[in-house]
């Protein structure tokens, strides 16, 4: 069964006329470097104000170590560059978890 239900998952394909609209800026689609993936954000974060963002990846078709990649580039590339940019100054790309005394404020 669960053989069955990831094939149907892995093979599913969003529409082409979809997606186009999904990847264009005021998509939800976030797909680039880490340069245009913090651009992104950003422009979310400045249009919306969100208290946080949630990401997904294609498991299905994406192998894992580039999905690994993908988790440690948001990590030591995308966040940084947006701490830098929204003037904060903790955030240390490594550190999963904040302490309480080490809290980011803008």
């Amino acid at each position: 069964m669960a053989e069955r239900i990831h094939g149907v998952q892995s093979t599913a394909q969003i529409p082409r006329h979809l997606y186009d609209r999904q990847v264009k800026p005021s998509g939800s689609f976030f797909i680039g470097n880490p340069e245009e993936i913090a651009e992104r954000i950003l422009t979310v974060h400045t249009q919306l104000h969100p208290d946080r963002l949630g990401f997904e990846n294609d498991w299905g078709r994406t192998p894992h170590r580039d999905l690994l990649l993908h988790i440690e580039l948001l990590g030591t590339v995308v966040k940084p560059a947006i701490d830098r940019e929204l003037g904060l100054t903790c955030g240390h790309a490594g550190q999963s978890i904040p302490k309480p005394s080490r809290v980011c404020r803008g």
